[in-house]
């Protein structure tokens, strides 16, 4: 455990305060911004899957099983 003196305990207070006004941490912003990369992902893994489907443009070989 580790023991402060009030003027190191009122020093990092105030580098903390100063620190968040510069840079705030919002963690539900940080979520939301999260949650906003995670859709474009996925709606840009939706989209390549769209693109090439080789079912529906006969990019494929069939097996023929007469065929030896």
């Amino acid at each position: 455990m580790t023991f402060l003196s009030k003027e190191a305990l009122e020093k990092i207070k105030q580098e903390r305060a100063a620190r968040n006004e510069e840079e705030p941490e919002d963690i539900n912003a940080l979520f939301r911004e999260l949650d906003v990369k995670i859709q474009e992902k996925k709606q840009e893994d939706i989209e390549a899957e769209e693109e090439y489907n080789p079912f529906a443009e006969g990019d494929f070989k069939t097996f023929d099983p007469e065929k030896k």
